[in-house]
């Protein structure tokens, strides 16, 4: 499905009724179902070309719409802020990047002529990371408690990643 074709079938009601229930479904941690899972949390991976690296590439993982979905309205119940209070200034803050840019502008005007700001980015982070630990924060975390059936749900097993060629296959 696409973002799309699920909003060209929204007009009906029995689909926008049908949507609401997988959806539902989703956020609640209630597809039990194997197969149904597995296509609900398969990836596409586009291997997008890295600016740094001419012979790179870095993978995207593409996520069914319809997970998206849920996730997206899942995410409107957590109070990021409470979450994350000194360090997420991007999500769910109006101009969060443009106070990240300022912090680091005065932090480095501060620091002098000598000091150095150094940038740092975890490769492949997040696969990096256990499964179990990631859940282990979450449910200690009192604020995650509206996504903590979809993170189970999502995070408790591996998802199919699908990779295609230019015709599709």
């Amino acid at each position: 499905w696409t973002a799309e074709l699920l909003m060209m079938i929204c007009d009906d009601g029995d689909c926008l009724d049908g949507i609401t229930l997988i959806v539902k479904d989703i956020i609640n941690g209630d597809i039990m179902d194997p197969a149904t899972r597995s296509r609900l949390l398969a990836s596409v991976l586009i291997a997008a070309p890295k600016a740094s690296d001419p012979d790179g590439v870095r993978p995207i993982a593409m996520p069914e719409v319809l997970y998206k979905l849920a996730g997206a309205l899942a995410l409107q119940k957590v109070d990021i802020q409470a979450s994350f209070p000194c360090i997420q200034l991007g999500v769910q803050q109006f101009g969060g990047a443009e106070r990240a840019v300022h912090i680091i502008r005065t932090a480095a005007e501060a620091a002098g002529p000598d000091s150095v700001i150094l940038a740092v980015d975890i490769q492949n982070a997040f696969n990096e990371r256990s499964r179990q630990a990631i859940m282990e924060r979450a449910i200690a975390t009192p604020a995650a408690a509206p996504i903590l059936r979809l993170a189970q749900w999502a995070y408790g097993q591996s998802s199919d990643l699908l990779v295609y060629d230019r015709a599709g296959r």
